[in-house]
């Protein structure tokens, strides 16, 4: 019996290809007007959303501004109260206030003082008109001095201090007190050595001063200071200039010479 003729599967009858191009031609459009209709949504929505974030991002902003000024307000309050209280803590702490002293006790040598009252009164009896003057002796004295710090930082002298008296500007004397330590609101003794040397003009002047009244007060003026080391190593020069009123007649009394000092106008520096 003759063979049929095969017919290979890959080939469609074209009528068939036609009707499928036709359908798919037909579905393009609605395809793209759904595709479009997605994207005009999501466009729309995109677009409300941009129109909201700028009011939320306004309120936003504004409610940090006034959280940031009211925590500089706070913490500019908080500076000032704790600089107001670091004055009042450190200004009674750290600023000097004059301190004060006594004398206490002065120790001189019986002959020269002895010595001294003869020359007082042959430097009396001599005419003003006098050239020639006795030798005046060099009296050496010890005194001793309680020296009151109200402050209540201290400190310690680096050297002795050093002073000078004088009487209408004209040397009298000099002097020198050991070095101590002393402490913040407390009352420290001092050792002081003192050389008087007058010049014959200069002692008339005291002796004529004196005799006008016996019971007036002899007022010298004593100058000194002395290197300090205080708080934090800090080194400072302490200085004074005292007006001092003694009683000579007190002087001259042994039971009586520590009470010489009657009173004392002081001026202090620090620098």
């Amino acid at each position: 019996m003759p063979a049929l003729p095969v017919v290979s599967s890959s080939v469609q009858p074209k009528t068939s290809i036609e009707g499928v191009e036709k359908a798919m031609d037909a579905q393009a459009p609605m395809e793209e007007a759904e595709n479009e209709v997605h994207i005009n949504g999501v466009v729309a929505g995109t677009v409300d959303l941009e129109l909201a974030i700028p009011d939320d991002i306004a309120t936003q902003k504004t409610t940090s501004s006034w959280c940031l000024r009211r925590k500089r307000l706070v913490v500019s309050g908080l500076c000032c109260l704790s600089f107001t209280v670091a004055l009042a803590v450190c200004v009674p702490l750290f600023w000097p206030r004059d301190p004060s002293w006594e004398l206490t006790n002065i120790i001189v040598n019986s002959t020269v003082l002895g010595e001294f009252v003869s020359v007082f009164g042959m430097y009396w009896a001599l005419p003003s008109n006098a050239s020639v003057f006795p030798a005046l002796p060099e009296i050496m004295m010890a005194a001793e001095v309680d020296l009151h710090n109200p402050n209540y930082l201290g400190g310690q002298m680096l050297g002795p201090g050093d002073f000078t008296v004088s009487f209408h500007g004209q040397a009298l004397g000099s002097g020198q007190c050991s070095p101590a330590l002393i402490e913040g609101q407390s009352m420290t003794p001092l050792t002081c050595s003192v050389n008087v040397k007058m010049q014959p003009q200069t002692f008339r002047e005291l002796i004529a001063d004196v005799l006008i009244d016996l019971k007036r007060p002899l007022t010298v003026q004593v100058s000194g200071g002395a290197k300090v080391r205080g708080f934090l190593g800090i080194e400072i020069e302490a200085g004074t200039t005292c007006d001092v009123h003694a009683d000579v007649m007190a002087f001259m009394d042994p039971s009586r010479r520590h009470k010489v000092v009657q009173s004392s106008d002081c001026r202090y520096s620090y620098f």
